[in-house]
């Protein structure tokens, strides 16, 4: 009785599996020489692109022509980082329009170039608004820009610290193909010239946009002297050829760049600078072996008088606090009062520069210099008390930089040849 019992309770368990078993499983039972169907597959990992690898780099550091001068300073020092980062030199180039690339062509893209993944970077920020920076990677290009120059600069640093890896073995680069990035959007960084050299960054100044245009008339087409009385920008026009030099002054809004008016022939000689003096409610233009005082309304010649102890002046900011001014005399500031009676005086520093105009804001003293026959002009920064602060390269300028002044928070410089004011912008001298 038993065995029987054991028989029937068996063919109930078998039943009960059977029963458990897919009915396709009974139609289509697995072939056993069929590996992918008893295996799992796992994805195939992305490819990459490889900037670096074994030590050498086949890519380009590639910029578009049409940039301010804060990116040419921020473009050459991202190429620098990288080169110095990975331990190879990669070349640095202009992407020309109507330029052949091939399209397997290794390239880092910095801002707006002409590549169709620079193009397609820019739509998606201009997409997601505000102020953010994206990479954006094709098959062989990695595109990096933002909203900004700032913002650029953080995408900048965001690559290399996310995408160039030190191993066992070395430096990486590289990027998956198909690769993108779009930050949140953040406020740009308020660059101050004391934060900069507390920082050891350096500074330097760039100009960021053109705020007026002088249209010369007849010969007097060069700019000198400029300033500002908070609204309006003057500028002295000389004609350089002449013997015997004078100045048409050009009154300009400074918000829209429309011309206001312009003087009759001013007897105020080379007209190296200009200043406001607010309390007299007169422009003071220090010409050379004298000092003309002009209406700012009429821009007429009101009174004209020889500088103090026969100096020759190049340079004049008025300090309204003080009712004072400080003048640069060749490689001397002075500081004088409301008469000119010299107060105090110290030496300019760094003389590799040729002296133009000066801008003082009260805490800081701003000497502008040309570099004879250079792209790439400077600005020497003292405090009030004579301490040197730094020397800051000038960008962006395609003639002189002659004259600077300040609204606001802004920075304005005016450049002969171009014959404009720029609002200019400070950065780091070193961006890393």
């Amino acid at each position: 009785m038993k065995f029987y019992r054991y028989i029937t309770v068996a063919a109930v368990l078998c039943l009960l599996l059977c029963g458990c078993v897919p009915e396709d499983a009974h139609q289509n039972p697995p072939d056993p020489a069929d590996t992918d169907a008893l295996v799992e597959t796992t994805p195939a990992p992305p490819a990459l692109i490889c900037v670096l690898a074994d030590g050498k780099t086949s890519y380009s550091v590639v910029r578009s022509i049409e940039i301010s001068g804060a990116e040419q300073n921020l473009y050459s020092d991202f190429q620098m980082e990288l080169s110095r980062r990975a331990g190879v030199r990669f070349k640095y180039s202009e992407a020309y329009d109507g330029q052949k690339v091939p399209e397997s062509a290794g390239e880092i893209l910095l801002g707006l170039t002409n590549r169709p993944e620079s193009m397609a970077l820019a739509q998606k920020l201009a997409a997601a608004g505000g102020n953010r920076f994206g990479i954006l990677a094709g098959e062989t290009r990695i595109a990096i820009a933002g909203s900004t120059v700032y913002q650029t600069y953080l995408g900048m640093n965001y690559f290399l610290n996310n995408f160039v890896t030190e191993t066992d073995g070395g430096v990486t680069v590289s990027v998956e193909q198909g690769f993108e990035y779009i930050s949140e959007s953040s406020e740009d960084e308020h660059f101050t010239i004391e934060g900069l050299v507390d920082t050891n960054r350096g500074f330097s100044f760039a100009a960021a946009e053109k705020v007026a245009q002088v249209t010369p008339i007849g010969a007097h087409s060069n700019m000198q002297g400029g300033g500002t009385d908070g609204r309006h920008a003057y500028a002295c026009m000389i004609n350089q050829a002449a013997s015997s030099e004078t100045c048409m002054l050009h009154k300009f809004d400074l918000e829209t760049g429309e011309l206001i008016k312009v003087s009759e022939l001013l007897p105020t000689n080379h007209s190296n600078d200009m200043t406001y003096d607010d309390k007299n409610h007169r422009l003071v233009i220090c010409a050379g072996g004298a000092v003309g005082f002009v209406d700012p309304e009429t821009l007429e010649l009101v009174e004209q008088i020889p500088p103090p102890g026969g100096m020759y002046f190049r340079g004049i900011e008025y300090l309204p606090t003080t009712d004072s001014y400080v003048i640069a005399s060749g490689m001397t500031f002075y500081l004088v009062d409301g008469s000119f009676n010299v107060i105090s005086s110290f030496p300019c520093q760094d003389d590799k520069y040729v002296s133009q105009g000066l801008y003082c804001d009260e805490k800081l003293i701003y000497d502008v210099r040309y570099q004879n026959g250079g792209k790439i002009h400077a600005i020497v920064v003292h405090d009030m008390q004579g301490n040197y602060l730094g020397t800051g390269s000038l960008f962006g300028l395609g003639g002189e930089p002659e004259n600077m002044f300040m609204v606001g928070d802004e920075y304005y410089l005016g450049s002969n040849r171009d014959n404009a004011f720029f609002r200019m912008v400070v950065m780091p001298e070193k961006w890393w």
